[in-house]
């Protein structure tokens, strides 16, 4: 069954606040955040601190969900296009919120297995909702520039991502680590709720993005024609996939390193574990602050480096100072590649669905790799030698990204020149 093509029309036309087209957008992305990241940590911190579980099988458990993620993200900003963001957003949350079941019967049973199949789950479930997000947000009528939007995305999934990972240890001491599946449930009714009976109907969702100002349509345009333009998405997400090669090979690996450290206690371990989360929000703000990384390549490339260090010290980490201190760079490289790889995913191609997908997909790729990898070399507990393997993939992926850098050399002076409505650069 072939659903009817969605019209831009009422989207073009409708004059709407940005808090009646907008506000319940970032809410019930907020609320599904957290939910989803307060299921994934708890998920590897009850499995080390309560089962102890060993290092290599929580790798191979982040390794499966990513591989379930890169596919899944790109059907999922497919289906955005075709069937609509809200449709796609209200099915996927609808199946997550048995999908958090899997976890509590884990607990319940004490079940790596179960363990396994709700990271494989949730990874297939909840995937395609970032998109429709993504594509949402950035097509809805409204006052709010671009950047704007893509800077609220940014900090408002980061926020939550902080949070649950912060409090996971808490809450689990309060509710038990079966009933933080259990909440997580009832907040994703939540996110449900404000999308079903908030959020504008689909028909007035646009087929474009908004753009930053009137002049801003023939920049983009401009950027477009250069051919420069496709180098730098291709760079763009390829250091955003290394980044998650980083940030979501410290998933499994964090409660292994704050146990390393001398922490018993599962609160503090997720507390401390959360810092790079917290600077990640800063970062994210500082991006949007500072927008003169906008089109410098060369700015991709420091902060790139930069990461690599910081990964460096977070893994070699044997103590709660050092461990806190390099998460607080690592977090702010963080930001600096997902923003880069977010605004041009959608300054590029006007906001498409498919490119959100995309821009989602390389995270996924970057979960595989950093994790399977890790886990096919050294011992069961064995972190020296992962860290050696990631590192390795890091600097590998560096000098990948040096070698396309000369091809995009120059788009910030398109960016930076008048062009007219054809989008040709005006000398």
């Amino acid at each position: 069954m072939t659903a009817a093509p969605l019209s831009p029309e009422p989207a073009a036309t409708a004059v709407l606040s940005d808090r009646r087209t907008l506000v319940p957008w970032f809410a019930a992305h907020a609320v599904a955040s957290f939910a989803a990241a307060l299921g994934g940590s708890t998920v590897y911190f009850y499995a080390k601190y309560q089962l102890h579980t060993k290092l290599v099988d929580m790798l191979w458990m982040a390794a499966c969900g990513g591989f379930i993620y890169i596919f899944s993200s790109i059907f999922g900003g497919r289906l955005a296009d075709r069937f609509g963001q809200k449709r796609v957003f209200i099915i996927a949350g609808c199946l997550a919120v048995p999908m958090f079941l899997i976890g509590y019967a884990a607990v319940a049973r004490g079940s790596v297995m179960l363990l396994f199949l709700e990271v494989a789950m949730s990874n297939l479930i909840v995937s395609p909702m970032w998109p429709s997000v993504e594509s949402a947000l950035t097509r809805s009528r409204g006052r709010m520039k671009l950047t704007s939007r893509i800077t609220c995305y940014n900090l408002v999934w980061s926020c939550t991502c902080f949070l649950a990972t912060f409090l996971t240890g808490s809450i689990a001491h309060v509710v038990s680590w079966g009933g933080v599946f259990l909440f997580c449930a009832m907040v994703q009714v939540v996110a449900l709720v404000i999308i079903v009976f908030i959020a504008v109907p689909q028909s007035m969702i646009g087929t474009h993005h908004v753009e930053d100002n009137p002049e801003d349509q023939a920049k983009s345009n401009a950027i477009r024609a250069s051919g420069k333009s496709k180098t730098l998405l291709w760079m763009a997400w390829l250091s955003n996939s290394l980044a998650f090669v980083s940030a979501n090979t410290l998933g499994p690996v964090m409660p292994a390193l704050t146990l390393q450290a001398g922490i018993t206690s599962a609160a503090v371990a997720t507390a401390v574990g959360s810092v790079a989360s917290l600077t990640r929000l800063i970062g994210f703000f500082f991006a949007s602050v500072w927008t003169g990384w906008h089109y410098r390549v060369h700015w991709m490339l420091i902060f790139f480096c930069a990461m690599i260090v910081a990964t460096a010290g977070v893994l070699m980490a044997r103590n709660i100072v050092v461990l806190v201190d390099t998460q607080i760079f690592l977090g702010l490289t963080w930001a600096m590649l997902y923003s880069g790889s977010l605004y041009y995913s959608m300054h590029l191609s006007h906001g498409s669905g498919e490119n959100a997908g995309i821009h989602e997909a390389v995270i996924g790729v970057g979960t595989v790799i950093g994790p399977t990898l890790a886990a096919l070399v050294g011992g069961p507990n064995s972190l020296p030698p992962k860290t050696a393997v990631l590192l390795s993939i890091l600097v590998a992926g560096g000098c990948g990204l040096f070698g396309m850098a000369p091809r995009a050399r120059g788009i910030a002076k398109i960016a930076d020149s008048p062009a007219d409505e054809s989008g040709r650069s005006l000398p």
